[in-house]
């Protein structure tokens, strides 16, 4: 272990360099915003970092293709600590949208799922590795932490289909709030000229739902279409509505939990809103007017177009009409989350019986604590290494793909448990220590193992890789 801690420590110091004066260079902040947008003459959308207290802003990623998706298609994921979005990029091609965990340096990583046509929305992290979302032609699914897809099934047992537009975890109730404009006729409680919002609960593993859906409608009087679902401070949800014209109610609607009930948190002038998030540090909400191309402010109750909120970045597409390619969220930290991160990436190489192996990381990440490594279904009793590195990037290796880049930091010995030769049965913790140097908090590292297994193509299986952050 005295080799892992000081390689370590020599690493941080080569990787950590004096923080920026630009906050949007630094780590993800509570309340900070991201703004999608495609900024007028430009062909490419960019994703832009804003701090709202002092309108200060950056691009965190450029040269996205428009988004075309759906709504609901960008959240901040805290497990992760990374951006969860789906696109197409253009060094991937406008063809291959996938999804990816942006960090808050602007490096991706390609979680996958590249489908041009069943294009993922709807997108809810849970704050433990699970993010439940839609992909559009196949229903509801949720992706666990080693970045496998489950579909999800109703409560007969049937996958789960029915499309919504925003998604919001509950924890409290364990359960999905679901929202869906007046279009959902598949909704049970579809009424023309009315919005509906739903509960979907869920049953303890998360898996499929424990029971029937349950939902709550509100009459808007005109067209009206969901642009976001966000918490308020009391443990609702705002929900942030658009129209095509003046002449209905668009409003910001307060959804109560857990009763489900709907009512007005806001009326407002503006109809043409490309979302809204409740910020704490203004005490306000902040709504993206897609009319006037910029952010405005609103407090509880109040009438009218708000306050304007300057940013130096431009947040609107310097054209009119509510569009999902121009969309906003927020990152919101809990006091007690972690504040390390684990984001499992990559593909695997399959040995004995078809099984891949996975390495995930167990529980938080901390400097003068444990990086706790869980190797799981490989071939029972064999042998392995795992390698830790400073630097990503895919390379060939024994007919799959290697992500962690040589020189090593460190390579560790691996034994595996259970059955020997039984496929899949193959498990093994690994805690390594890490120092108590403050240096390290947020540099990343990156880890990946290999197998001995004579059923694989070339008599090894590899694990994914992960890229791991140490937390306070």
């Amino acid at each position: 272990m005295t080799t892992f801690r000081t390689l370590l420590l020599a690493t941080a110091l080569v990787l950590v360099s004096p923080p920026e004066a630009d906050a949007q260079t630094g780590p993800f902040s509570h309340d900070e915003m991201l703004v999608a947008t495609v900024p007028f003459g430009d062909s490419f959308q960019t994703l832009f970092r804003i701090d709202p207290a002092t309108g200060l802003g950056a691009p965190l990623v450029t040269d996205i293709f428009p988004n075309y998706s759906g709504a609901d298609w960008m959240e901040y994921d805290a497990y992760r600590d990374a951006v969860v979005a789906f696109f197409a990029w253009e060094p991937t091609g406008v063809f291959q949208p996938r999804l990816f965990a942006i960090s808050a340096d602007g490096s991706m990583l390609d979680l996958g799922f590249s489908s041009p046509a069943d294009r993922i929305t709807g997108l809810a992290p849970t704050g433990d590795g699970r993010i439940y979302l839609y992909k559009k032609l196949t229903g509801l699914h949720v992706l666990d932490a080693m970045n496998v897809l489950h579909p999800v099934l109703d409560h007969n047992g049937v996958h789960f289909d029915m499309l919504f537009d925003q998604v919001h975890y509950d924890a409290a109730s364990n359960s999905l709030i679901a929202a869906s404009s007046q279009t959902q006729q598949q909704s049970p409680c579809f009424e023309a000229g009315h919005v509906v919002v739903h509960r979907l609960p869920l049953t303890p593993n998360g898996m499929a739902l424990s029971g029937p859906i349950t939902c709550s409608k509100f009459d808007v009087n005109a067209a009206a279409y969901s642009m976001g679902l966000d918490p308020l401070p009391n443990g609702d949800l705002l929900w942030t509505l658009a129209g095509s014209s003046n002449i209905g109610d668009e409003l910001m609607l307060r959804v109560s939990l857990p009763s489900l009930s709907l009512s007005v948190w806001g009326l407002t002038s503006l109809y043409a809103m490309d979302g809204g998030v409740w910020n704490d540090a203004l005490g306000r909400v902040i709504l993206l007017d897609d009319i006037s191309n910029e952010l405005r402010a609103f407090f509880a109750g109040q009438t009218g177009g708000g306050s304007s909120l300057p940013v130096n970045v431009p947040v609107g597409t310097g054209s009119t009409g509510n569009s999902t390619t121009n969309i906003m969220a927020d990152i919101e930290l809990s006091p007690t989350a972690c504040t390390g991160s684990v984001v499992a990436f990559g593909e695997r190489l399959e040995g004995t019986g078809g099984f891949e192996p996975k390495l995930g990381v167990a529980g938080c990440p901390t400097i003068a604590g444990n990086v706790t490594f869980v190797v799981s279904e490989a071939l029972g009793q064999t042998g392995g290494m795992l390698a830790i590195g400073a630097d990503t990037a895919a390379f060939p290796l024994i007919g799959g793909t290697f992500y962690v880049l040589p020189p090593f930091l460190v390579q560790l010995p691996l034994v595996m448990g259970g059955a020997a030769g039984v496929a899949g049965d193959g498990a093994s913790v690994l805690p390594l220590p890490t120092p108590p140097n403050g240096n390290l908090v947020g540099v990343p590292f990156y880890a990946q193992a290999g197998l001995a297994d004579a059923g694989a193509v070339s008599g090894f299986s590899l694990t994914n890789a992960v890229k791991f952050t140490l937390g306070n």
